[in-house]
């Protein structure tokens, strides 16, 4: 499940950051512009993958966490293809 989620989530920034891509080097703006916008939009992508990487830890350190416990991690539920 978490497999899933990671590949989803690999493939949408790769698509979100060709489509960004190719709508900056196709928008007719001058070059100050553009180079704004690519800025601009690299840090939002940059804290977005920070929040997912944040996210993955917490969710990692969680399931490292119950297992030290001695209790079956959540993840240990799902069913594994």
């Amino acid at each position: 499940m978490k497999g899933d989620t990671s590949k989803f989530l690999i493939g949408f920034a790769i698509g979100a950051i060709g489509g960004i891509v190719a709508g900056i080097l196709l928008a007719p703006d001058s070059g100050k512009v553009t180079r704004k916008k690519i800025v601009d939009k690299t840090n939002r992508i940059k804290q977005d993958l920070e929040n997912i990487a944040d996210a993955a830890k917490d969710s990692i350190s969680e399931t490292v966490d119950e297992y030290w416990k001695g209790t079956k991690p959540k993840s240990a539920t799902y069913n594994k293809r």
